[in-house]
Order: structure tokens, then C-alpha cells, then sequence
């Protein structure tokens, strides 16, 4: 999971406070996050439960201990808040400098956040939240479906990528996808599904696709053999597959967790 622990030394905290509007000197540094995440949920209109749910956390106590200032929130679960109020992780610290906030946002080392994984590069600069379905509701997709109404979507998670209001986010199944080098699709991992992209796909994508004959939905690599179109496993143990196929969406992003 990525992760990046926002933990301010004492010795730190007088420096970053300068740079927050009524910060008192000798406090925690998170405390400041403690107060902007109240402070902007309250803007929403939001209760803490409003927050936890639309963050897909099943309790409320994670962000009443954030407002609190009894632990530090991680950078993923930072996201998925940011995520659910509309805005990115740099537009939550505006109350610091820009410098600081980008360098928390790219996950890079900040001299003012100590014991941050130097593993760490990019961080998600996450877009809104998708709703998770099943492969049954993929191959049963529709335009005029709004897969964010309650109960169609087992949940909604963060999507770091630019996406249209019809993404949606699917669990891989099986190993097909699973390379033995390069980029690969573990069983498990998330995939997330853009259908208005179906119409842009190129070879070499990875997209969402029906079976004709089979009236399945599966997951593959576009590949082509002169004028002929076909679905590539990247998975060398699973043969390609030459039936015809209908596009459903295009994959723009994946999440897996460690």
C-alpha cells in the first residue's frame, strides 16, 4: 500500500507553523491538519459519518480521531478524504506555502516530515471516486446507467486518473493477466474502466471486452495479426483468443495492494 506518514518533529513544527494563519508555536504540526480537515468538512456540509462513508470506511471513528489529532492520517487515507470533499491533497494544505504542499502531494522527502518511505515517489493525485461493480454489471453496462446510485456498486474508491462521470473499477479475476515481467494485473488488484474511451483504443491497450460468442466479459491486451483484431493474455500460459469481441471500455489505471 502506499503510504507516507505525515509525523512532524517538535523541533520541525515551529518552522512549518510560521506559515499557517494563527498557528501557535510549540504545537504539533498535525494539529493544523487536525483543524483544516474540520474546517473544510464543515464547508461540505458533511458530518464525520457523511466523510467515513463517502471515504468507504464502514465507521466514523477514523475521522473523528484525524479532527482530534490522535494519529497522524496516512497518505492514502489523506486522498481518499481529499477525494471525497473535491479537491487534491495540495489544495488541502493551502494554509502552507505551495512548495511544501506539492512535495507532501508527490510523496517526496520534505524536510519538515521526518520518517517519510523513501520507497515513496509520485503520490495519487486522486480525481473523484468510481464505484466498484461486478463483471456480471460490466457486461450489462449501459450509458444511461448511473452506476453511483446506492446499492449498485459494492463501493466507491479514489481514481488517481482523469476519468469520465461512467468509470467504473472491477477486481481482476484469475491469473490471465498476470505477466511474468512488465507490467502486470495480479488477481485481486483494481482495474479501472473508462467506457468513453472504448471508441479511442489503440494496439496495445488494455481494455474491457464481451465475447460474442460466449456472452462473457474479460479482461486483455489489443493486439492484431495483420487486419485481424484479437485479445492477447499477458499471461504466456493462456492462448490468445481470436472470437469476435465487443470493446466495453478502456483500462486507465490500476491499484494493487502490497
Amino acid at each position: 500500500m502506499l503510504t507516507a506518514r505525515i509525523i512532524a518533529n517538535r523541533d520541525n513544527c515551529q518552522h512549518v507553523t510560521s506559515y499557517a494563519d494563527n498557528a501557535q508555536r510549540g504545537k504539533k504540526c498535525t494539529m493544523n491538519i487536525a483543524i483544516r480537515l474540520k474546517q473544510l468538512r464543515n464547508r461540505k456540509g458533511l458530518s464525520q459519518a457523511d466523510l467515513a462513508d463517502a471515504c468507504g470506511w464502514d465507521h466514523q471513528s477514523r475521522i473523528s480521531g484525524y479532527e482530534r489529532n490522535e494519529r497522524e492520517p496516512s497518505f492514502s487515507d489523506l486522498s481518499a478524504i481529499c477525494a471525497a470533499l473535491g479537491i487534491t491533497v495540495a489544495e488541502f494544505f493551502e494554509y502552507q506555502v505551495k512548495e511544501r504542499a506539492a512535495s507532501y502531494a508527490t510523496g517526496l522527502k520534505d524536510a519538515d516530515y521526518n520518517n517519510i518511505n523513501n520507497d515513496v515517489s509520485s503520490g495519487p493525485d486522486t480525481r473523484g471516486f468510481v464505484p466498484v461493480i461486478s463483471w456480471v454489471q460490466a457486461g450489462q453496462w449501459h450509458e444511461a446507467e448511473d452506476l453511483h446510485q446506492p446499492g449498485l456498486a459494492e463501493k466507491l474508491i479514489p481514481c488517481p486518473k482523469t476519468h469520465s462521470r461512467q468509470t467504473y473499477a472491477l477486481r481482476v479475476q484469475g491469473d490471465s493477466m498476470t505477466a511474468p515481467i512488465g507490467r502486470s494485473y495480479p488477481e485481486g488488484a483494481i482495474i479501472y474502466v473508462d467506457p468513453e474511451l472504448r471508441g479511442s483504443v489503440g494496439i496495445g491497450d488494455r481494455i474491457i471486452a464481451k465475447l460474442d460468442k460466449e456472452d462473457r466479459v474479460t479482461f486483455k491486451q489489443l493486439a492484431s495479426d495483420g487486419d485481424k483484431m484479437y485479445l492477447k493474455a499477458l499471461n504466456p500460459s493462456h492462448p490468445p483468443i481470436f472470437d469476435e469481441f465487443r470493446i466495453l471500455g478502456k483500462v486507465i489505471g490500476s491499484w494493487i495492494d502490497d
